[in-house]
């Protein structure tokens, strides 16, 4: 009997599927999040304002969840894969009206069709991902203009392919680790529900692939688009 050969690991898009499927997840649950209204949906006559006491203002929460897109530089490791389209599933920071800072959160996916030198000479992919958490300062005195900073832990990964046999085999290689997060950027309201932005943000998380020790974090520079309450 002839035995039939198979590759020793398959293209794996698994990895990446899985995130953006969570990352969904995470974007529905912020824009399920209460309203100003602190959820209520009693009638009132029209043209009538909303009637709060003090205490009730104090629970109203506040937020932003917005789309991102744009640049990810990773270290010079990567090369010629170290220059990477960026695009956040989701970046949101909520907080109680009294509160002094907000709770931040950020999925975010990179991409090129390069790969490392050192993985090999030819591949399909170059990509990392990052879960990032942590607190948010926003200074909301200005009407449209609304800077920021924060900061917090992140979980950064990152996955190459390199092509083995032309005909039959390719290889890749992922590893995740642990980090931090820093960065900074301004809110622009276009309106009382959305706004325009950028973030500029440095991460840093070590990793291995093909035995070599990298960090899959790197400097961000990003629009934001979104809407806030």
């Amino acid at each position: 009997m002839e035995a039939t050969a198979s590759p020793n690991r398959c293209r794996d898009g698994g990895r990446f599927a899985t995130v953006v499927l969570l990352a969904c997840a995470v974007f529905a649950v912020v824009l399920q999040w209460p309203s100003p209204a602190g959820g209520q949906t009693a009638l009132r006559p029209v043209g009538e304002p909303i009637q709060r006491s003090a205490a009730d203002e104090a629970k109203r929460w506040t937020g932003h969840a917005s789309y991102v897109f744009g640049y990810k530089r990773l270290s010079s490791d990567w090369a010629p894969a170290d220059h990477q389209v960026e695009f956040g599933l989701v970046d949101f920071d909520v907080k109680r009206k009294t509160w002094p800072v907000r709770i931040a959160g950020q999925v975010l996916l990179s991409y090129s069709s390069n790969i490392p030198e050192f993985a090999g000479s030819s591949g399909d992919y170059s990509g990392t991902y990052e879960f990032n958490f942590g607190l948010r300062k926003v200074w909301d005195r200005r009407p449209q203009f609304h800077p920021f900073l924060g900061g917090g832990a992140a979980l950064v990964g990152g996955s190459t392919t390199t092509q083995v046999d032309r005909r039959v085999y390719s290889q890749d290689d992922n590893d995740s680790g642990f980090g931090y997060w820093l960065g900074a950027g301004f809110y622009w309201k276009i309106s009382d529900s959305f706004h325009t932005g950028l973030n500029i943000q440095y991460t840093h998380a070590d990793i291995t692939l093909f035995d070599r020790q990298l960090s899959s974090g790197g400097l961000h520079v990003n629009i934001l688009l979104g809407t806030s309450w």
